[in-house]
């Protein structure tokens, strides 16, 4: 009998020796060291990194764990993966976009980051050295504990990031930057070939950046003319003559500013208006001002924005007559702002 019970022990231990080889695992379950992802947008270029998160759990990390000067997967399991969506620097060295695997050989006192064109493998396990896109030196940085290994976007720009792995008391920062002028110009230009193209504001927009930003104002020029074809308005009417101004070209500037100014609406003059103040260009805000006055003697905002104008150039006595009439004419529900702006000229 004990025999029997025996031999049944030994057929089920091997029936399930044999399930566990013949049938790979089906159901999903958590992993030890569960899967994370981080994106940061800097200008229109998308950042992300795709990673597994270890834990410390009580164990030495750097020089145990992670051996020093072993090229190591910076995280868990599969390939650590960054990608750029347009050409990047690093450190301060070009990396075209794409999606690299991630890897890092860490040391004491300095780090090598490696940027690998094969971003499908397993962990570091398969890496070679051959396949690297780049690679940098960083210091690392002692910092507070972290339980769980992770990425994050740090010192944040219009146009640059740190991106750091951090781990246990170790930070490893490196520098991302993006040319973004260079980027949203060649956006524009992909997109003024869509089915945006057949819109004024599309090619108006592309070049009042430009205009703004004082880059690629030539092509700026162009694309105003081909807004000015689809709908000639205000907008890129005045566009065109600040981008001739600028560009110091020999058309008359002043007849097409004035073309603009003898279609313009009441709310285009009083938005003209505040664009010059914003510029301190006061003197001329003061003319477009009064032009609005003059078009339209019954519109208290035209009053109120002639007045804040001889405010801000210091002219009080003539600012308090201008904000008089805006008062008489204004309705009630903008009766208070006016008069607090009134008391400025007092003081």
């Amino acid at each position: 009998m004990k025999r029997k019970y025996l031999l049944t022990a030994i057929l089920i231990a091997l029936s399930g020796m044999i399930y566990s080889q013949s049938f790979p695992q089906v159901l999903t379950m958590p992993k030890i060291s569960p899967k994370a992802e981080v994106m940061q947008r800097i200008g229109l270029t998308d950042i992300k990194i795709e990673y597994h998160r270890p834990g410390v759990k009580g164990r030495l990390i750097w020089g145990g764990l992670v051996p020093y000067g072993i090229v190591w997967r910076v995280g868990a399991n599969e390939n650590t993966t960054i990608s750029f969506t347009d050409d990047v620097k690093l450190n301060g060295n070009f990396l075209p976009a794409g999606i690299y695997g991630l890897h890092m050989i860490p040391d004491r006192d300095e780090w090598l980051v490696i940027f690998s064109k094969v971003n499908t493998a397993w962990g570091s396990f398969f890496y070679d050295e051959k396949d690297d896109a780049l690679r940098i030196k960083v210091q690392p940085i002692e910092t507070e504990f972290i339980e769980r290994l992770c990425f994050r976007f740090e010192d944040l720009t219009d146009n640059s990031a740190h991106i750091c792995m951090h781990w246990e008391k170790i930070k490893v920062p490196f520098t991302v930057e993006i040319d973004v002028n260079k980027t949203v110009i060649q956006s524009f230009r992909k997109e003024l070939v869509s089915i945006l193209g057949f819109y004024w504001y599309s090619f108006y927009e592309a070049a009042n950046y430009c205009y703004h930003n004082d880059i690629n104002l030539e092509e700026a020029l162009e694309w105003t003319e081909q807004s000015i074809k689809r709908e000639k308005n205000f907008y890129n009417l005045t566009l065109k003559a600040q981008l001739i101004q600028k560009l110091s070209q020999t058309e008359n500037a002043d007849d097409i500013m004035q073309e603009a100014l003898d279609i313009a609406t009441e709310n285009e003059l009083n938005q003209f208006g505040q664009q010059l103040l914003s510029e301190d260009d006061i003197d001329k805000a003061i003319e477009i001002f009064k032009l609005n006055v003059q078009r339209n003697p019954h519109s208290w905002l035209g009053y109120y924005n002639l007045g804040e104008a001889y405010l801000t150039k210091g002219d009080k006595q003539t600012a308090q007559q201008f904000l008089e009439k805006a008062l008489e004419k204004a309705p009630m529900n903008e009766k208070d702002k006016i008069r607090s702006t009134l008391q400025s000229t007092k003081q």
